[in-house]
């Protein structure tokens, strides 16, 4: 049987790697929504396009 204190610690630790996850996912992915747009417009000017619609 296992002790509580064991049990605590075992739920301890996985929230806080669910957090960790979590937050890096809430920053990760606006991050590479905001890198890909660049990314496009700066391939849109290098052919000529000047105006373009988001």
């Amino acid at each position: 049987m296992t002790s509580p204190a064991i049990v605590l610690l075992e739920i301890g630790r996985e929230a806080l790697a669910y957090g960790i996850m979590g937050a890096v996912a809430a920053i990760g992915v606006p991050a590479l929504l905001i890198r890909a747009r660049r990314h496009r417009l700066r391939k849109l000017r290098r052919r000529g396009i000047k105006r373009y619609d988001r």
